[in-house]
Parts: structure tokens; C-alpha cells; sequence
């Protein structure tokens, strides 16, 4: 069933997400044959490693990820926008470019996930500690673009 408020830009952010994210699992993957001993796998607040562990941990976060992605594009394309929570009363003659503005909301963030599990899996197998300014730019990217879109869709809801 074809939904008037899902474009082709909605599948091209989300195309271009699962695209990273694939990259991310396939680097893990290479990078666990790779790399003999422990990895850093998590960082406290200063930035200091206060864990480690096997180079398989390398793939709990695309697969996290990849996860998280999959229960976003389900709700865009298999829940009926009725069940989605918008925070007010959809205008019936705006309905379609109302839901296509929380459709972007949600296609964005699939691409926002990608790219921070790109860097966040690279830097992880490269001992690196940007992992925390990576973690911060993602809840950042993702809160800009969650406010964005539903001011967006509340304006677009209320035009004539």
C-alpha cells in the first residue's frame, strides 16, 4: 500500500543510513580478524578507557544500530500514521505534508545513526577516545533535527 506522505527523498536518507551502517558491520567484521588482543570498548565522562574487551565487541554497535534503524523504518512504512504521536490534532486538508514532515523526521535519523556508527566503529578499532564527541554531535544532530521537523510539520499543520 503506497502512502501519499512517503517521497523519495524519505528513501534516499534512509538508503543512504543502511549504506553506512553495512559499511560499519562489514569494517567491524574485517576489523576483528584484524586486530589481536583487547579493545578499548567504553570511555567515561574525561574520555579515559574504563573498559575493554574482545575485538567481536566491534560489532554490538552496528548491530545495535542496524536494529534501532530497522524499528524507525517500520514504524515510517508498516504502523498507520494514526498511530503516530504528533502532539496535535492533524488539519485533514494538510494531513500528507504534515505526516511527510515526521516522516523526514524519522528518515534523517536513520542517515545520523549511520554516520556515528561509521566513526564510532572506526574510532573503537583504532583505540581512539573521540567516541564521547561523536556520542554528543549524534544526540545533537538528532535533537536539531527532531525540533526542526516538528516545528516544521506544527507550521505546515496550521498554514492555509
Amino acid at each position: 500500500m503506497r502512502k501519499p506522505y512517503i517521497n523519495k527523498i524519505h528513501i534516499i536518507l534512509e538508503l543512504l543510513g543502511y549504506i553506512m551502517l553495512m559499511l560499519s558491520l562489514v569494517y567491524a567484521i574485517v576489523m576483528i580478524n584484524t586486530i589481536e588482543g583487547e579493545i578499548p570498548t567504553h570511555y567515561n565522562e574525561y574520555g579515559e578507557v574504563d573498559a575493554y574487551g574482545s575485538p567481536t565487541s566491534l560489532l554490538i554497535l552496528p548491530i545495535v544500530m542496524l536494529s534501532t534503524c530497522f524499528i524507525i523504518t517500520a514504524c515510517l512504512h508498516f504502523l498507520s500514521a494514526k498511530s503516530w504521536n504528533t502532539g496535535f490534532k492533524l488539519n485533514p486538508a494538510r494531513e500528507n505534508i504534515v505526516l511527510a514532515d515526521f516522516g523526514y523526521m524519522m528518515a534523517s535519523m536513520v542517515p545520523e545513526m549511520g554516520l556515528f556508527t561509521m566513526v564510532a566503529t572506526y574510532f573503537f578499532a583504532q583505540s581512539g577516545t573521540v567516541i564521547l564527541g561523536a556520542s554528543f554531535a549524534l544526540v545533537a544532530a538528532m535533537a536539531v533535527s527532531v525540533a526542526v521537523f516538528f516545528v516544521k510539520a506544527y507550521k505546515d499543520n496550521k498554514a492555509d
